[in-house]
């Protein structure tokens, strides 16, 4: 759809380093930066059981409206190229690619034990941010499908409050319903992670390496400027020095995320068994780590002290 001009879709799990990458690349005049644009993407689509969307969507009515809508923001705010962060993209990369054939997409990754502590923390918290989160992206927002959302923040706030957790959270990946109905809110946030990177990688795949990029958030940690370069070239971004520039004062290398939830030993050890082949696959663990890797909180504790 010629609307947008060559669009970057940066994606990935909660915790990933997609916020980062993206202000990397607002550095550059060209690009408007859509933070988290949830409702811009969901906007007259049917809600299923989960949040995956196919190729063959890409030819809807609603998938138009959207391309629209990005296309006058971007232009709104004088810009000629959008950039976006939004997390549910990981599960929608063959529609992106279908729908906007020239769009660049880069999929951040982290280590799966600094990212759950932080996505637990989204299911189990009880804050009421719903007039937050309607600030935060008011630029953003796709009126329509604000019944929807709220709907879903609704039943999540009496979930949490009667039940400890939420009834969802953050993007659904196939199945999440019936695990999280059997299985307490530490696994189900680290299966939700597992599966969010296991379909990214599936389809990623198929799209090869001129349309999606891998970015390692650890290596972008501790070669911001070698990784800059890389993400500016792969967007084809035109002012590619301004963004390498900025990155050794946007990157802190010894940045840590300040987790509000960790898992007990118990539910770590569950999370362990469970995300153990895919650590290993992307290589955070070995096969030693995959088997005893201590639970991280215990770092997290000792750096309080």
């Amino acid at each position: 759809m010629a609307e947008l001009d060559r669009p970057v879709f940066v994606t990935g799990t909660p915790r990933s380093g997609k916020s980062l990458i993206c202000k990397l690349l607002a550095q550059a005049d060209e690009f408007h930066f859509a933070v988290e644009p949830l409702s811009l993407w969901e906007a007259g689509f049917a809600s299923g059981a989960d949040d995956c969307r196919q190729a063959e969507e890409a030819s809807s009515e609603a998938a138009r409206r959207a391309v629209r809508r990005a296309a006058e923001m971007t232009r709104e705010a004088g810009k000629r190229r959008y950039l976006d962060d939004l997390s549910y993209h990981a599960l929608r990369l063959p529609f992106l690619a279908r729908l906007v054939p020239d769009a660049k997409i880069i999929l951040a990754i982290s280590d799966g034990q600094h990212a759950i502590p932080e996505m637990i923390y989204g299911w189990t918290n009880q804050e009421l941010l719903l007039a937050q989160r309607i600030a935060y992206r008011r630029k953003n927002l796709r009126w329509s499908a604000l019944p929807r959302l709220a709907f879903r923040f609704v039943r999540n706030q009496l979930a949490s409050r009667l039940g400890g957790r939420k009834h969802t959270w953050g993007p659904r990946v196939p199945g999440q319903q019936e695990f999280a109905a059997t299985h307490p809110p530490a696994v189900v946030a680290a299966h939700q992670w597992m599966k969010m990177i296991e379909i990214a990688l599936r389809d990623r795949e198929r799209l090869g390496d001129s349309q999606i990029l891998e970015v390692r958030y650890e290596r972008l940690l501790v070669a911001p400027e070698e990784e800059a370069r890389r993400i500016a070239e792969f967007c084809g971004v035109e002012d590619s020095e301004a963004i390498v520039e900025n990155a050794a004062r946007l990157v802190d290398p010894g940045f840590r995320h300040d987790w509000r939830s960790d898992p007990s030993d118990a539910e770590w050890g569950r999370i362990r068994e469970l995300i153990a082949p895919l650590q290993q696959r992307l290589g955070y663990w070995t096969e030693e780590e995959a088997r005893s890797a201590p639970n991280p909180a215990d770092g997290a504790r000792e750096r309080e002290r």
